[in-house]
């Protein structure tokens, strides 16, 4: 799943297949956002929840059952929109890796 859908809000009134494929899947593997841009605290916690609002198009099942265990990779930590509190420690798990992800032969000779 792309890393951005991490980085905007929830929106619950219109069609989010993205979020709907979650249903009752076991791990949910994100990309990296883009640099720029933040993740979105209400977001983090919302689908977090073990359950969330969300369908496909030209459905009308609309409730997930979420219980899969989230990881974002990226090559840097991306910061957050918000304040960090305990809500949202409790949420994530930084796990340093040390390798880095890489698509072209060149960054790998770095």
């Amino acid at each position: 799943m792309k890393g951005n859908n991490l980085c905007e809000d929830f929106d619950v009134n219109g069609p989010s297949p993205h979020w709907a494929n979650i249903d009752n899947k076991r791990l949910v593997c994100f990309q990296e956002p883009n640099e720029n841009k933040e993740l979105c605290v209400a977001t983090l916690k919302y689908i977090t929840e073990s359950s969330i609002e969300a369908r496909k198009l030209f459905s009308n099942k609309t409730s997930v059952n979420v219980v899969a265990t989230y990881i974002l990779c990226c090559n840097v930590r991306p910061e957050v929109d918000g304040s960090s509190n305990n809500a949202l420690e409790r949420r994530i798990k930084d796990i340093l890796w040390p390798h880095q992800f890489c698509n072209t032969k060149e960054e790998f000779i770095k």
